[in-house]
């Protein structure tokens, strides 16, 4: 018993010595349909959505790979372009902020969009609507 219980201090000590116990994004069903390389693209993508420059050279280089392979391995697993993956999941951060009760009207709309690297007003409304049919106003009226 008391062998056991040094066995599992051990692995617990270990593991935070490593950074193991490093919080990272959960991998949610999109993610785990890529392959092992391309996952660590995914969860880079989704710890810096909130950076306006993120860019898809930037997330190849993060996992070593090209551009091409990058787009042509979400496109594949995914259904989606990079781009397409980075905006999609940027209005649902967006969205879910709107929704949140904690939203006052102190704060608007534009900045929750900026919270989450999207600067444009027409891009926002545009990308909100294509993927919610709705405008952000109308989130924020329910």
């Amino acid at each position: 018993m008391s062998t056991q219980c040094l066995r599992n201090d051990a692995e617990a000590l270990a593991t935070f010595v490593s950074g193991a116990s490093r919080q990272t994004p959960h991998l949610d069903d999109a993610g785990a349909k890529l392959p092992a390389k391309y996952r660590r693209a995914y969860r880079y993508l989704q710890e810096n959505l909130d950076r306006r420059d993120l860019s898809v050279h930037e997330v190849a280089a993060e996992v070593d790979v090209s551009e091409r392979a990058l787009q042509s391995a979400f496109k594949s697993s995914l259904g989606l372009w990079p781009t397409e993956l980075i905006r999609r999941l940027r209005m649902e951060r967006i969205r879910a902020e709107l929704l949140n009760d904690a939203f006052t009207s102190d704060r608007t709309v534009l900045d929750a969009a900026n919270k989450w690297g999207v600067q444009n007003r027409s891009t926002l409304v545009n990308g909100y609507r294509k993927q919610f049919h709705e405008v952000p106003s109308e989130t924020l009226e329910r």
